[in-house]
C-alpha cells in the first residue's frame, strides 16, 4: 500500500483531480444517515470528508490512512474530523464503533483487501452501511489508457508497466462486490459512476501523471533521461491526437457498491 503513498501535493495533481469530482456522487450512492459516525478508510488528502462535511455537518468523521503526509493533509482539509494514521487490515476501533464505513478508492490496495474489508465490517454496527468504490481501470479509464498503451508502446519495458496497472485487483466489475460479500456484509447494489475531469493542456496533463507515486510515476521517473523525453512526447501526441494542444475532457467511471451489516 506504500507504494500507493505519494506526497499530498502529487496526489492532488494526478489521483485528486478525480476523486474530488467522485466524492459527491459516491456519497449520493452510499446514501448514509445524516448525524452518521462514518470511517473514512483510507481518506487520501480528505476529498470525500471534505464533501461529506459539507454535505451533512453534523456527521461524525474519522478518517484514517497509512501515509502520514495525507493525514496531515485531510486534517488541515476537515478541521472539525478526526483524521489518523493506521492500517486498514487492523485498524484501531472497537468492534460496532461506526454507523458507517467508506472506502473510495482504497480497498484494492491493502496487501490482503480481504482482511482490510473484514476490518471494515467489523467496526460498522448491525444494520450499518459499507460503501466502496473502486475505477473501473481496464475498462473505464480513458486517461489511463491514453497513458498506459501509449507508454507500452514507445519505450522498452513500458508494457509490464501497463500490465501491472490494469492487474489492480477489484479494479473490474463484480469484484469488490464478492469481496465485501466475503466479508460478511450483504451486498444491497453494484453500480457505475462516471464523472469527467478536464486538463487545460497537454503539458499539464503530463506533469499530474509523470509526478504520481501510484504505478505510472515511479516508473517515468526511473526511465533513462532519453526515454523518459520520448516517453513524453508520445503521450502529448496522443493527447493531441492530432489536434492543437489545448483543453481536453476525459470520463473516468468508477465501480461502486453499496452494502449493509446484518443485524
Amino acid at each position: 500500500m506504500t507504494a500507493y503513498a505519494a506526497n499530498a501535493e502529487a496526489y492532488s495533481r494526478a489521483m485528486g483531480r478525480l476523486s474530488r469530482r467522485l466524492a459527491d456522487p459516491f456519497l449520493a450512492f452510499a446514501d448514509i444517515p445524516r448525524g452518521a459516525a462514518v470511517l473514512d478508510l483510507g481518506c487520501g488528502t480528505g476529498n470525500l470528508a471534505v464533501a461529506l462535511a459539507e454535505a451533512d455537518p453534523s456527521a461524525r468523521i474519522t478518517g484514517i490512512d497509512i501515509a502520514p503526509g495525507f493525514v496531515a493533509a485531510a486534517q488541515a482539509a476537515v478541521p472539525t474530523a478526526r483524521f489518523i494514521e493506521a492500517d486498514a487490515m487492523a485498524l484501531p476501533f472497537e468492534t460496532a464503533s461506526f454507523d458507517a464505513g467508506l472506502a473510495m478508492l482504497v480497498l484494492p490496495f491493502p496487501p490482503e483487501p480481504d482482511v482490510a474489508a473484514a476490518e471494515l465490517a467489523r467496526v460498522v454496527r448491525p444494520g450499518g452501511v459499507v460503501a466502496a468504490a473502486m475505477w473501473d481501470v481496464t475498462g473505464g479509464m480513458p486517461i489511463f489508457r491514453l497513458l498506459a498503451d501509449t507508454v507500452a508502446l514507445a519505450v522498452p519495458g513500458g508494457g509490464e508497466m501497463r500490465d501491472r496497472l490494469y492487474r489492480i485487483r477489484l479494479a473490474r466489475p463484480g469484484r469488490i462486490a464478492a469481496t465485501l460479500a466475503t466479508a460478511g456484509l450483504t451486498v444491497m447494489v453494484e453500480s457505475e459512476i462516471t464523472i469527467r475531469v478536464e486538463y487545460p493542456d497537454g503539458a499539464t496533463f503530463w506533469s499530474a501523471w509523470s509526478g504520481h507515486s501510484g504505478v505510472l510515476g515511479p516508473y517515468l521517473a526511473a526511465l533513462p533521461d532519453e526515454q523518459r523525453v520520448i516517453a513524453r512526447e508520445a503521450v502529448l501526441a496522443a493527447y493531441r491526437s492530432g489536434s492543437p494542444d489545448g483543453p481536453r475532457s476525459f470520463t473516468a467511471t468508477a465501480i461502486a457498491v453499496r452494502a449493509t451489516k446484518s443485524a
